[in-house]
């Protein structure tokens, strides 16, 4: 089985912000990587956008919100990953400043950021506070 790196995505520790820093491999044999991108949302954010060095959005990982019921009762959820700048069209006032394309390799980091982005916020083996607040909010009706 043959195994290629190409890139990371890492998360970085806030305590109520959302950050990643995305990284592309760019010498195999001294193994640098180059930072292309970060992400830094604010709490429960359904939006990521991708920006690089110099503050322009690059790409992003947005959630969509299917309803209250699917949202609380399933492990689901739908997301539109912007990889150029023709995906932002219409969308001036939430991303005024777009640049890119993306790579194909940064394209394929971000997808995996996107997973990423879904394993730790959204699906329910993460057990953020969404859970936490659910049960408090049952527990108080029960009394």
């Amino acid at each position: 089985m043959m195994r290629e790196e190409i890139g990371e995505s890492r998360q970085k520790w806030h305590l109520w912000r959302r950050r990643y820093d995305l990284f592309k491999l760019e010498d195999e044999e001294k193994e640098e990587y180059e930072q292309f991108g970060m992400i830094d949302a604010p709490f429960l954010s359904f939006e990521f956008p991708v920006n690089n060095e110099s503050g322009e959005v690059i790409g992003s990982v947005d959630r969509n919100w299917v309803g209250l019921g699917r949202e609380l009762f399933t492990d689901t959820g739908v997301y539109i990953i912007r990889m150029d700048p023709g995906s932002f069209a219409g969308l001036g006032d939430q991303y005024p400043a777009v640049a890119g394309p993306l790579t194909l390799d940064q394209r394929a980091i971000l997808l995996g950021n996107a997973i990423s982005v879904d394993f730790d916020y959204f699906s329910r083996h993460s057990r953020g506070f969404g859970d936490l607040i659910i049960y408090i909010n049952v527990s108080n009706k029960m009394k």
